[in-house]
């Protein structure tokens, strides 16, 4: 094995996860010796390059099975990370976090603090990931209190505010969602955690740089970027072997909004390329743009170094460009670069419009 070959689609680069993804292969092919090629569609992919297999990220049902029915001709052993194409077709191996063991874990942990009116809310429609959990929450509650996004999200939400007084406890299907749900509770004078105890999904950067944090799922990408390159090895030397199925497991964090009241977890996601939001766009139509925009901020946030957070920090808390300059020890010029950088990204024009964005979802720097 001199190659891995990742087929990702590239609306999924606009999330945490799927970089991290493809900054994790790129990490293990440099310390391996390998060559990594990144294709977006089926129609891009090399045959050459594969040599035999194609790690293939996404969550998406629709995409996944365009994937499958293009890639058949090719004859290729496919390693499906996050998403799950059960008895779809033989030769695909799955490397996946346990969803179901997940969620059991999230709900002990509400339980454990006596919260046992449990709501889910925000799964997609086309997100297979998403239905193992709702199917899964639906054997230990009822198919009414999962709240799924169909015609937009805030549709999903009012439907939830019209019950809201039955439930104590919210677990999210993503960290994206759990943002937009606190700071909609929070708009309509329902508080995070002592109302609602509130736990999401991915350990997003902004889950634990927003007031009160949130708690999450922490996925170990690192493991998971070793065993599948382990199994694509292991599926190309024997041919008897049709698909090896590994389950992952995750981590669940406590933090303020299941009452766990320490300081925020600060995450160092320092990628290997900046992130540009221009190149992706709106993810498609089963994103909801306000979930884009969460995720958006959440990625240019966490593709800062801790030297330009520093400058937006004190540049929000009213700082001079001077003050700003004495403090992280660069020139006046270099500042006003930063600052109008984070401008141009967040799509804004002033100190201002940063302060009143940060404050919408009560993020701290």
């Amino acid at each position: 094995m001199s190659s891995l070959p990742l087929l990702i689609h590239t609306k999924y680069l606009a999330f945490e996860w799927g970089k991290s993804t493809v900054d994790y292969f790129r990490k293990y092919a440099a310390k391996h010796g390998l060559d990594l090629f990144v294709f977006h569609e089926p129609e891009e992919i090399d045959i050459v390059q594969c040599q035999g297999y194609v790690i293939v990220s996404g969550v998406d049902l629709l995409w996944l099975k365009h994937v499958v029915t293009e890639l058949e001709p090719l004859k290729l052993q496919i390693v499906l990370l996050n998403g799950e194409l059960w008895n779809y077709r033989e030769n695909i191996s799955h490397i996946i976090f346990d969803q179901k063991s997940l969620l059991r874990n999230s709900l002990e942990v509400l339980h454990r603090h006596n919260r046992t009116n449990t709501a889910f809310f925000g799964a997609l429609k086309h997100d297979t990931s998403d239905a193992v959990k709702e199917n899964y929450f639906a054997d230990c509650f009822q198919w009414d209190d999962i709240y799924s996004i169909t015609d937009s999200i805030e549709d999903c939400f009012a439907q939830f505010w019209r019950k809201a007084a039955q439930y104590d406890s919210v677990i999210c299907a993503n960290d994206g969602i759990a943002v937009y749900f606190m700071q909609r509770c929070f708009a309509n004078g329902l508080s995070i955690p002592e109302d609602l105890y509130l736990i999401g999904n991915g350990n997003l950067w902004l889950s634990s740089h927003v007031t009160p944090t949130i708690s999450t799922a922490a996925y170990d990408r690192k493991s998971m970027t070793e065993v599948t390159a382990q199994i694509c090895g292991l599926t190309t030397a024997n041919t008897s072997i049709s698909s090896i199925d590994v389950f992952m497991k995750a981590t669940v964090i406590e933090r303020a909004s299941t009452g766990a009241f320490t300081d925020s977890v600060m995450m160092n996601n320092e990628y290997l390329y900046p992130y540009n939001p221009a190149e992706h766009g709106i993810l498609s139509l089963d994103i909801p743009p306000e979930i884009h925009h969460i995720q958006t901020l959440s990625q240019i946030f966490s593709s800062c170094s801790s030297q330009q957070l520093e400058i937006y920090r004190q540049l929000v808390n009213g700082e001079s460009y001077q003050t700003i300059s004495d403090a992280v020890y660069i020139t006046v010029d270099a500042v006003k670069y930063h600052v109008k950088k984070i401008y141009k990204l967040l799509d804004i024009h002033s100190r201002k419009e940063l302060c009143t964005l940060l404050d919408h979802y009560r993020i701290v720097l």
